[in-house]
């Protein structure tokens, strides 16, 4: 019957079978393979921030796009103020997974740095640069946190609490207007964090790729350069230049949060948005694709 119909479709086991007994069963098969890996790709909290992420930016580039057009007025205004508000919204909930113990946060950072080892590289600098890493983002999560935090709490509450112990630390003042001052300065200086990371990620995937091309020439040069040697040492070489391209975008935006408004080397939004819009693309394609690690690459026991 109709029950026992559903009940097999939704058999994973028997699913193929079923989908291509259909008419256009094979279109439907490839439709529930796409969708179904979409499931898996958000479940993690790593998919779902590079899903969020790539919203974010693809809607500021369309609002930026309905803008440079000459969209400033009427409904075409409204519709841009809209994408950048709903954008807006989705950074915010994106900071919230940082404050767990996922893929991001203090935590997450936490146990790179207690780790004894960090992948398995000859190089020790490998290993230092992963433990820099790390330490950057423990200082630069919590002050994120108080950003957002400057956000989203009531005026007075944030005013009682936080105003009498930071007023004057990061700029003078502390009323009205100088609270937006204050979030934005705080912003600026914590994102120098973010530059040392981008910096030393950059440095790490270069060590690595160096590492690599040791390794494989010493693979070589013993008469052991198997299929099975190489295809390890071409996959962590993949991963390696993407991070580094990754990293590259990343910087030049960490770089513009740095900068106050005004200077002479701040990008335009539409600039930060394609580079994020990019880097976000990337990092799903390396999770994807399965090249997000950044371990040694994993070859046979007997080591030239």
């Amino acid at each position: 019957g109709a029950g026992k119909e559903r009940r097999v479709l939704l058999d994973p086991v028997s699913q193929r079978g079923i989908l291509a007994s259909r008419p256009l069963g094979e279109v439907r098969m490839r439709l529930h393979k796409r969708l179904q890996a979409a499931v898996n790709f958000n479940a993690s909290v790593s998919g779902w921030d590079k899903t969020m992420k790539m919203y974010i930016y693809t809607a500021r580039l369309i609002a930026d796009g309905i803008r440079l057009c000459g969209g400033g007025e009427g409904g075409a205004a409204d519709a841009c103020a809209a994408l950048k508000t709903t954008a807006e919204q989705v950074h915010m909930t994106r900071l919230t997974t940082k404050m767990g113990g996922g893929s991001y946060g203090v935590v997450f950072e936490a146990t790179t740095l207690l780790a004894p080892d960090t992948g398995g590289w000859e190089d020790p600098c490998i290993n230092w640069l992963l433990k820099a890493q790390a330490w950057s983002m423990m200082l630069y999560f919590p002050l994120e946190h108080l950003w957002l935090l400057s956000r989203v709490l009531p005026t007075s509450v944030f005013d009682r609490w936080f105003a009498p112990s930071l007023s004057g630390v990061w700029v003078g003042g502390w009323t009205g207007p100088e609270r937006t001052l204050w979030g934005n300065t705080l912003a600026r200086r914590y994102s120098i964090l973010w530059v040392f990371w981008n910096m030393s990620g950059i440095a790490g995937s270069l060590l690595r790729l160096r590492e690599l091309r040791v390794l494989r020439a010493r693979w070589a040069k013993m008469g052991k350069l198997s299929k099975e040697v190489a295809a390890s040492l071409k996959k962590t070489r993949d991963a390696a230049l993407l991070q580094t391209v990754r990293h590259v975008l990343y910087f030049f935006n960490a770089v513009a949060r740095v900068l106050p408004p005004g200077h002479r080397f701040q990008q335009t939004s539409t600039t930060s948005n394609i580079l994020g819009l990019g880097e976000a693309v990337l990092g799903s394609y390396q999770m994807v694709s399965g090249l997000m690690g950044k371990a040694a690459p994993k070859l046979p026991l007997e080591a030239p």
